[in-house]
C-alpha cells in the first residue's frame, strides 16, 4: 500500500509539473498575465516536452517552424510535429495539413 501511495504521489506530481510548464509556456507565448516572451515560452515548452507533453512538443514544433523564440528550423519543427502526429494529436495533424497546404516540409513535384 505504501508503494502505491508513493507511486501515485510521484505520478500526480509529474503530471501537474507537465501541465504547469505547458501553461507557463502558453502564458509567455500569448502574453497572458506576463509580458510576451517567446524565448521563455520556448524554454517552458521544452521542459514540458522533456517530461512527455505531446502538446508541448507540438507547440515547440510550431515555434521552430515560425522561428519564434528559437532560430527557424523547418526540419526540427517537422520532426517534432510528426512525432505528435504519430501519437494522434489532433492539433499536430491540423498544423501538418496546413504546412503541407503551404508547401512547407514537402518537395515540389511537377
Amino acid at each position: 500500500m505504501r508503494f502505491v501511495s508513493i507511486f501515485l504521489l510521484f505520478f500526480t506530481g509529474s503530471v501537474l509539473a507537465d501541465a504547469s510548464l505547458y501553461e507557463r509556456g502558453k502564458a509567455y507565448y500569448y502574453g497572458q498575465g506576463v509580458e510576451q516572451d517567446y524565448e521563455k515560452s520556448f524554454n517552458a515548452f521544452k521542459h514540458s516536452a522533456k517530461i512527455g507533453s505531446i502538446e508541448a512538443k507540438t507547440a515547440l514544433a510550431m515555434m521552430y517552424i515560425e522561428g519564434k523564440g528559437v532560430a527557424q528550423d523547418d526540419d526540427k519543427g517537422l520532426e517534432l510535429l510528426n512525432y505528435s502526429v504519430d501519437r494522434n494529436h489532433d492539433k499536430a495533424q491540423y498544423y501538418l495539413g496546413i504546412l503541407y497546404y503551404r508547401g512547407i516540409g514537402i518537395e515540389e513535384d511537377l
